[in-house]
């Protein structure tokens, strides 16, 4: 009875530890997400990447995909696209792969590379085909959008963003999706449909980088629509 009670004692204090591990490492992709995405201090998040709970929770490989967005918002092109270049020669589990084949599509489309950045989705649609999962289909989904609106340049999801725009409830989204629908009626050659779509967007973008952006487009040169990815 004894070596049941600890053995039972000993799976219960593994399970804690393990919930209390998942619970820091939830916590610390949480800091990182505010650091880069909210506060917009890339240095921070790489200091941040670099402390010793992030070294702990978070394995090498995955904090060197998590770099890239903060390297591409500093501006450090060259360093990023080396990390990109040196993750595709590492064997990386399928999620890791998956991230990749984002961050990748991402960095080609900002910088103006859109043959690069279909190569990148078609090797994301190749490593999914055979998944059905419903989070799987959602980031296929998301990059065939991005792909459409800012390489292939075709309007074919326009009608489509401006509906998902709809449902969406948080402002930030919600903005950056009518904007994408913008940039599609653009493509259309749907002036009009164009310029109510980036106003409409600018109204849930209020306070941020994005608003800026869109208030030189429709106040200055449209054409500014095409260097002004979202």
């Amino acid at each position: 009875m004894n070596r049941l009670i600890l053995c039972m004692l000993i799976g219960t204090l593994s399970a804690a530890c393990l919930a209390a591990l998942h619970f820091l490492y939830r916590q610390t992709l949480y800091q990182l997400s505010e650091l880069l995405y909210k506060k917009h201090d890339p240095d921070a998040f790489l200091a941040k990447l670099e402390s010793y709970p992030a070294l702990l929770l978070i394995n090498k490989k995955k904090r060197k995909i998590l770099s890239i967005d903060a390297l591409m918002l500093k501006n450090n092109r060259k360093k990023a696209e080396m990390i990109m270049k040196e993750l595709e020669q590492e064997a990386l589990s399928f999620s890791q792969r998956i991230l990749l084949f984002q961050k990748q599509i991402a960095f080609y489309l900002e910088s103006y590379e859109g043959t690069k950045a279909i190569e990148a989705y078609l090797k994301l649609k190749e490593e999914t085909e055979e998944f059905a999962d419903d989070s799987i289909l959602q980031i296929v989904e998301e990059c065939d959008i991005l792909i459409h609106v800012y390489a292939r340049k075709d309007g074919l999801y326009a009608e489509k963003l401006v509906q998902k725009a709809e449902r969406l409830q948080e402002s930030i989204p919600k903005g950056i999706c009518y904007y994408r629908a913008g940039v599609s009626y653009y493509h259309l050659q749907d002036e009009n449909h164009c310029r109510m779509l980036l106003e409409r967007a600018q109204q849930f973008l209020k306070n941020t980088i994005f608003e800026k952006n869109i208030d030189q487009i429709l106040n200055q040169d449209l054409q500014l629509i095409e260097k002004r990815i979202m």
